[in-house]
């Protein structure tokens, strides 16, 4: 329902909403019927923020403002995507490359599987583990875990099929494939990120 607002919101003019406290209103209904935290609306027209809006609360009891983060779950995996990409363009790595060929500690509960992993398979979800395997080690939040215990924690899952025979939704290879870009790249996960994605996207 919140996209067909925003979609409302750009066609009613490219040049600026006509009724921006409808807009405002309609959000809020949206907001309060759907039970949302929070959410930001910006409405972008050929470059230009036509549309700007922010509603709800904050897990801290404050209000959500054009400067909140919201946690973005899952879409981040599409960006660690984009940036393995990035890195394949530019050579300095292959999908085809196995994983331990950037981190030699990389394990999984079957050696074999372990050297046989690409770094294709880190995204494509055919490890053999289970559906969420390992998700403890990421929420709840905040825990101790770091980037390399998450690794280091793979070894001890036991998978539930073999490998590359099956699809189970799996968070830790991004975690993983994270890693390896950071290896090839040379830089930190979170530097690279910013270098090789949203700097070109401005």
């Amino acid at each position: 329902m919140l996209q067909l607002i925003v979609l409302a919101a750009l066609a009613t003019s490219p040049a600026a909403p006509a009724e921006p406290a409808r807009f405002d209103a309609d959000i809020a209904t949206v907001v309060a019927r759907e039970h949302l935290p929070g959410v930001a609306v910006a409405v972008v027209d050929q470059g230009q923020v036509v549309y700007r809006h922010a509603e709800g609360m904050r897990g801290d009891g404050g209000r959500v403002d054009e400067d909140t983060l919201f946690k973005i779950a899952s879409n981040s995996k599409a960006m660690t995507a984009a940036l393995l990409a990035r890195l394949v363009q530019q050579g300095r790595l292959r999908w085809d490359d196995p994983v331990q060929r950037h981190l030699p500690g990389f394990r999984m509960h079957d050696a074999w599987v372990g050297q046989q992993m690409q770094v294709r398979d880190l995204l494509i979800h055919n490890s053999g583990l289970g559906l969420g395997a390992g998700d403890l080690m990421l929420w709840p939040e905040p825990n101790a875990f770091t980037r390399a215990d998450i690794i280091a924690g793979l070894a001890h899952l036991k998978p539930v099929t073999s490998f590359r025979s099956g699809y189970a939704y799996d968070n830790l290879m991004y975690v993983v494939a994270g890693e390896v870009a950071a290896a090839a790249g040379g830089k930190p996960y979170d530097q690279l990120m910013r270098e090789q994605v949203f700097e070109p996207l401005g």
